[in-house]
Order: C-alpha cells, then sequence, then structure tokens
C-alpha cells in the first residue's frame, strides 16, 4: 500500500535469497512512467554488530543519514535491521531529495518490520 501511494499501479518482482538463507529483495515498477521502488533485505549476519560495513569508495562519496544511514545520491539509502545490510532505492519524482526522503521513509519502516 506504501508502494502504490508513491508510484501507482505496479507490477512486482520478488527476488528470494539465495538457498537456505534469509535475505531477499522486491522491485515494484510502474510500467507506465517506469517509476520504482527496490527494497533489498540482506543475510542476516551482513550488518556485524549493527553497522554499515565499510563503504566502497567506487560508489563515491557518501553522505551520512539520520538513524545511521547512508546515501550515494540517486534515491538510494542504506541502512541497518537487526544485524543486516539494507537499502531502499525510489525512482519517482528524479529531481531535488523527493526520492530520498521516500527512500528514508520506507527504510524506517522496513526497520520496524524486522
Amino acid at each position: 500500500a506504501k508502494v502504490r501511494a508513491f508510484i501507482g499501479d505496479f507490477e512486482r518482482t520478488a527476488t528470494p535469497g539465495v538457498t537456505g538463507a534469509d535475505g531477499g529483495g522486491c522491485t515494484w515498477e510502474n510500467k507506465a512512467d517506469y517509476h520504482s521502488v527496490t527494497v533489498d533485505v540482506g543475510v542476516g549476519g551482513t550488518a556485524a554488530g549493527g553497522a554499515l560495513p565499510t563503504a566502497d569508495p567506487a560508489m563515491g562519496t557518501e553522505r551520512p543519514l539520520p538513524d545511521g544511514m547512508r546515501t550515494f545520491g540517486g534515491g538510494q539509502v542504506e541502512f541497518v535491521a537487526g544485524d543486516r545490510y539494507c537499502s531502499v532505492q525510489v525512482a519517482d519524482v528524479i529531481q531535488g531529495d523527493a526520492d530520498e526522503n521516500t527512500a528514508i521513509e520506507l527504510a524506517k519502516d522496513v526497520q520496524g518490520r524486522l
């Protein structure tokens, strides 16, 4: 319901974790305008000690966000839920900080559910 509020009607694609793993993800895409939301939930233990792993310098400049989250831009937010390294990416407004703000909101929702 939250995704529909952001991007309208969509098709959902699930990406279950590898065999025996407990992570996975899901992408919701509006086929009319290609706006989308992607959520990836890492396998247990991918955020040891409840901290984000060290950022890959190839990703560019890391910008810290509230609640221990971070972004490299593009509407993507990385965060920890328990001991899982997770991310949310929103591609909707494309301009300004609206996609990032939506991604932060969704990340907080995911954190509360795991």
